[in-house]
This record gives C-alpha cells, structure tokens and sequence, in this order.
C-alpha cells in the first residue's frame, strides 16, 4: 500500500513541470445601496455589505477588482472573503451569486447604485452560513476572466434570493483587521508526458508522388518530439487537403480546406486509421457549401464542433459556425475574417482563433459568441510569425497552460506560455515533411500516449 502510494505521489511529481500558486490582493472594493441611497458612496466602509430584501432602499451589492496584469491565463482560481458578520432570520444559510462585469472603471470614491457596472457574466453561487462568521470561505472562480479591461477584472456579489431579512458583510480594504479578500491564481505549467502532438500536411503546389492536393497526418511524441507514424491520406478523388482537426471519443474530424472536390470534411478513426465516412456541410438552407480552415470541439458535453470558414460561393458565412454529428447544416455564430487555426481553452467556453482581421490571436466567448479579447504577442522574440507574413499561422492547439502556433512559413511550430507573456521553445518540424511546396494546416492533440505503431509509415 505503501509503494502504491509512493509511486502515485511520484507520478504527480514528474508531471508537474513549474508548480506556482500567487495571491493577487483585491485593487477596490465597496458597495452600492439603492433607491434613495442610489447616489450614496461607501466605498469608504469597512466591510463590503450584500443585502437583498427586495426593497430598493435596503438593496446592497458588493464590488471587488483586481489586477491580472501578468496572467494570460489561469489553471484555477479562488476567490477568498473574510466574513465579518452573519445576519438573517430564514432560511440558515445566504446564497450569494457572483458574476463578472465587463467594465472595470469604477473607483472606491465613485461607485453608486446608479452608476455602477452591469452584471455582465454570472460565475457561480456560493452558501454563507452563520458559522462562517468571523471566518474566511474560498470561492472557486472559473480559470479564465472575459473582460479583462486596462489589466483589471471587476467581480460582483449579489443576494441570490430577494424578499428574506438576510445580509452579509466581508471584510474591506478599509478594515483594521487587514482581512481584505484576494485570489488565489495556480499557474502550474505541466509536463505534457502522455500527449501525441499531430500535424496536419497538405501538397499545397501539387508536387510530389503521392497524388495532387493530398494530405499527411504527422504523430510526435509532443515531451521528446520523437515521431512515431505518418499516416497518408487519399480520399475524394486524391483532393483531400488536410487542415485542422478535431476529436470527439475516438473519431477524428478533418477539415477539408481545398475549394476543390465534394466534401468538405473527413472522418477517420485515428487509433485505426480507418476512413469512416466524408461529409458536405452547408451554411443556410439555400445549400451554400462550406470551406472550412480549422476546427476544434466546443465545451463538453455537448459533443459538437465549431469550424472556422466561410460559404463557398459569395463568402457571406466568414467566421465561426458550429456543428453537431448527425447534421447537415452548421449555425453561423461569429462574423470576423479568415481564421487558420482555433482552439478552445480546456474546460472554459473560451475559443483563441488564428485571425487575419486582427493579424493575431482572438479571443471569442463561445456562450455570447462575441470577441472579448486580442492575445497580443509583441514583447515574444517570434512574434514577427503572425505579423508581416502572409498570415501563415496555420494551426493553433492548447495544452495545459501552453499555446502550441504552427507558423508554416518555418514550418515550426511556438510554444506560447499563457501565465505571461513569454516563449518555451520554438520546434522545428521541417525534416518530416515530404516535398517542396507543402506546409502543414493545422496541429491538434491526443489526449493519450499511444503504444503502438498507426497507420503507414513511410
């Protein structure tokens, strides 16, 4: 029992790459009264009061912000609060909601009922009982912020239920007890041992002797970069481009980007390498074609895709669509340019997209489908790979904390730290390509180390 437990803490150990957890001390915080108070400022308190009586006169609302400056992105965060004092009649227990608000202009000696900002995104609920009084309680916040405005973040707290005599009060910056709430942000970079990095090739120039506008899939062992199979595929009349793809169980999805042929997708069963099925997906009714450049899956469970493309013929559809197996038609969700690689961030609705408006990485919310980000890359010495070169960031996957950018003019591929703004190491994957005039059009991961030989190897 004893070695079983060694050898799990050991495991644990080794897949930990750079193991960090900061607190980040709240910037601001008060909290707005309505009705006749609503021009009222507290921000001067001593605890931050969250109150909902359902009359507006004893309406309170708690704000915090905080400064993320230095985070891009976040494994998991929790928000702590030091409850100062308890009070309510029925039920025995205060649920309090909390939500994010896109504008983070406020100050302490400014906010009031009647200026105060949206409640934009809720987080999520937590309970508050009469134990909790003079105590501290953690909140687990999702791992990445949306409005994140002049590097501030703005959180809400809100009474859940209205028209019950209850309150509650956390301690402010103000307070002599100096309990004022902070975050608790892990930013532990892992080491991916159990991943297989996959690159997709495409004969852009129809060179080679594999048949023209065919496609590879290249499998690495993403801790060493040893490769382990390539794997040739050949299907709609030897027109099948690879791009980006995407999983769902063990069913890959391939893009097929090419204007040329009939399908627009391909599906194989990558352990076995065995064609499944092509498919043509439309983007309206009127049976416009789609042309799709990448693809990744949305947040489970609901097992569907979202594609970045455009309709075949007058290009109206450009942007973002999703798409559930078993349909023909995808749902147009966000108009922007080209975008040559997406990515979705585990576990959030956050999408990062490869895109030629912003000649960077967007930043969509996959619940609004709306930007509420650009992920800027100038203070990186590669940065100049998604600037001034013909757009040719092809392909774009996230592992743990990292960003993985295929840049097809050097046919290499980034490692793009999400903490901070800073560069592990840049991979060269020339050698494995076939023939001048190929690039490779997407990269994307398997979540599982495999153990034997895929597909052909050539």
């Amino acid at each position: 029992m004893k070695l079983i437990t060694l050898l799990s803490i050991f495991i644990i150990i080794t897949n930990v790459l750079f193991a960090d957890t900061t607190t980040v001390d709240v910037a601001a915080d008060a909290y707005v009264r309505g009705g006749v108070n609503g021009d009222t400022n507290y921000g001067s308190e001593t605890t931050i009061n969250v109150k909902n009586t359902g009359t507006e006169d004893n309406h309170r609302r708690g704000y915090l912000k905080f400064k993320l400056d230095n985070y891009q992105l976040i494994n998991n965060t929790k928000l702590k609060l030091y409850v100062t004092v308890v009070q309510y009649a029925d039920p025995d227990s205060f649920w309090i909601d909390v939500y994010e608000c896109s504008d983070t202009t406020w100050t302490e000696g400014g906010i009031t009922w009647n200026n105060q900002p949206s409640l934009t995104d809720s987080i999520t609920s937590f309970k508050v009982n009469y134990a909790d009084a003079e105590s501290w309680i953690e909140v687990d916040l999702r791992s990445q912020f949306h409005y994140r405005n002049n590097d501030y973040v703005t959180i809400a707290l809100e009474g859940k239920t209205s028209g019950i005599e209850q309150s509650v009060g956390f301690s402010a910056i103000e307070s002599v007890t100096l309990y004022e709430s902070d975050l608790d942000i892990d930013t532990t970079i892992y080491n991916r041992k159990n991943r297989q990095l996959c690159i997709e090739e495409r004969n852009w120039g129809n060179y080679g002797s594999y048949g023209k506008r065919t496609g590879w899939t290249h499998y690495f062992d993403y801790a060493t970069f040893d490769t382990i199979k390539t794997v040739l595929h050949n299907e709609d009349n030897q027109y099948n481009d690879s791009s980006e793809s995407a999983l769902i169980g063990r069913v890959q999805y391939m893009c097929n980007c090419t204007n040329l042929g009939s399908y627009n997708v391909f599906v194989f069963n990558y352990r076995k390498n065995e064609y499944v099925d092509s498919l043509t997906l439309y983007c309206n009714e009127d049976s416009d074609r789609m042309r799709f450049n990448s693809v990744s899956r949305t947040v489970p469970p609901i097992d569907s895709l979202v594609f970045g493309g455009f309709d075949e013929t007058g290009e109206t559809y450009t942007g973002l669509h999703t798409w559930k197996p078993g349909e023909d038609t995808t749902y147009f969700r966000y108009e922007t340019d080209y975008i040559y690689g997406i990515a979705n961030l585990p576990g959030t609705d956050t999408l990062y997209c490869a895109s030629v408006d912003y000649d960077s990485i967007e930043i969509v919310d996959m619940g609004t489908w709306t930007r509420v980000g650009i992920f800027e890359l100038e203070d990186t010495p590669q940065a100049s790979y998604l600037t001034g070169q013909d757009y040719t960031c092809w392909g774009i996957t996230i592992i743990d904390t990292t960003m993985l950018i295929g840049y097809s003019g050097e046919q290499r591929i980034y490692e793009i730290g999400l903490r901070g703004h800073h560069t592990l190491r840049s991979i060269g994957v020339g050698n494995y390509f076939h023939k001048y005039g190929n690039i490779f059009y997407g990269i994307w991961t398997i979540k599982e180390r495999l153990n034997k030989p895929i597909g052909i190897n050539f």
